[in-house]
């Protein structure tokens, strides 16, 4: 059987924050002059490939000695539309194929790897803040047993205990980090409340984690000069 080889690596292009993504697969231009097409395969996991059942199949066209799927351009981008399953991590493989007029097809180009991570993720916790009267911030700090996974954290502040929380900043985990400084207004008296939550690259998010109530005393006296009065 004639043998083709897709010479190039497919690329993943792009990626949807979604629970379906949206790839994007690319490699070079066969050069047989009776090409007609190239197939695209997939297996979740451990699974094995189903060769006679291609997630795609795209004819092509010669032009300038390559055979391409979008002739104008002369490239072989493929758009493909994966629906992973929700709550769950899973990795998916791909490889592609040429195929002639005669229907004989090549063997697999180079397997690629892509894994989607839509399981849940645990709160972060023993989630801390200190007010400090110096540099004016709030300087926080938290463990994360799910950190390796969190591609960012929100922080959230509120006027009451347990509800009605606004985000004010997010923390990219990029290097990795557990503590961040939030500048906060002194307002003498003032109350608030703050939460964190974790967020994975494909959108996932925590529950919040435990709450920290910061209250701000009165301003501090400076120079206070003391006498016995009468003297």
């Amino acid at each position: 059987m004639k043998k083709f080889l897709i010479v190039a690596m497919i690329i993943l292009m792009s990626v949807s924050i979604a629970i379906a993504k949206d790839l994007t697969f690319t490699w070079d231009a066969n050069t047989e002059t009776d090409m007609a097409g190239y197939t695209l395969y997939k297996r979740a996991g451990s699974a094995v490939y189903n060769y006679t059942s291609p997630v795609l199949t795209k004819p092509c066209a010669i032009v300038d000695g390559g055979c391409y799927v979008n002739v104008p351009a002369k490239t072989n981008d493929v758009d493909y539309t994966l629906s992973p399953p929700d709550g769950a991590i899973t990795t998916y493989h791909f490889v592609a194929r040429a195929f002639d007029a005669n229907g004989l097809y090549s063997g697999d180009s180079n397997e690629i790897s892509y894994t989607i991570d839509l399981a849940p993720i645990v709160a972060a916790n023993s989630f801390i803040g200190v007010y400090n009267s110096v540099t004016g911030t709030v300087d926080f700090s938290w463990t994360h047993t799910d950190s390796g996974r969190v591609a960012r954290w929100g922080l959230f502040k509120s006027a009451v205990s347990g509800s009605a929380y606004q985000n004010v900043a997010y923390i990219e985990n990029t290097p990795p980090v557990l503590s961040t400084s939030y500048e906060l207004p002194y307002e003498p008296g003032s109350t608030s409340y703050w939460v964190l939550v974790a967020y994975t690259a494909e959108g996932k998010f925590s529950p919040n984690s435990n709450e920290l109530r910061i209250k701000l005393g009165p301003q501090p006296v400076y120079n206070l000069k003391v006498k016995i009065k009468g003297m």
